[in-house]
């Protein structure tokens, strides 16, 4: 394995996809026991009376007698949706033949546009990202603002991004080059807008990078 280190390759990819100064106007049901029934009889005839079983009960079949649903404001799916497209952005990265921006943004904002042409970038070096098993990327979210309108948020995130920066085949022997190996902690903001009835990241700013140390705290 040849390691080159010519620059922090893929945080200048990761780049691209960011837009600094971005300012956008952001803004079960009860068991009921049938009752009892008596036949009507002649004077000659006489007919029990026959009860009516009721069917289990919850406790008798294993289920919970009461069922509770969590509520989840907004704000919380917001940032779940931030936090899944922040995977999703570096599977994009880890396999850039597959991966299809437009999936994963919205129409709105300059992310879409510019991660394509990220991807384009690694797609012709041949690079691709890979996540060390030892120390995984994660995204820590600390705030969800959400416009007025209640079609577009900010949410403000720290990132760990330790990832690798390989190019394929770059050895003469047919092995893979390492390119980079920089760690670093990003401050940004993530734009996300409300499009069809899904929330989706259409913009990002970074505002900060700590180079080679994680100050995003544990992962949460």
């Amino acid at each position: 394995m040849r390691i080159r280190r010519g620059g922090a390759i893929l945080l200048v990819l990761l780049a691209s996809c960011a837009q600094a100064g971005a300012n956008p106007s952001t803004k079960a049901a009860g068991v009921i026991s049938a009752p009892a029934t008596t036949a009507s009889v002649s004077p000659s005839t006489t007919v029990p009376t026959t009860e009516a079983t009721p069917p289990p009960t919850a406790a008798q079949i294993g289920q919970p007698t009461t069922t509770t649903t969590a509520f989840i404001s907004t704000e919380q799916r917001i940032a779940q949706i931030v936090v899944e497209h922040a995977r999703q952005q570096i599977a994009c990265f880890s396999a850039p033949t597959k991966c299809d921006v437009a999936a994963i943004t919205a129409e709105q904002g300059t992310l879409r546009a510019n991660m394509t042409i990220g991807v384009q970038a690694m797609i012709d070096r041949h690079y691709e990202a890979r996540e060390d098993p030892a120390d995984p990327s994660y995204i820590n979210v600390s705030a969800t603002n959400l416009a007025e309108d209640q079609r577009s948020a900010v949410v403000s995130v720290c990132v760990w991004d330790p990832l690798l920066v390989w190019e394929v085949h770059g050895v003469p022997d047919g092995s893979d080059a390492l390119i980079n190996s920089a760690k670093s902690t990003f401050y940004r903001t993530y734009t996300v807008f409300l499009e069809v009835g899904q929330w989706r990241v259409g913009q990002t700013s970074r505002l900060t990078e700590v180079k080679e140390r994680n100050s995003c705290g544990p992962r949460t």
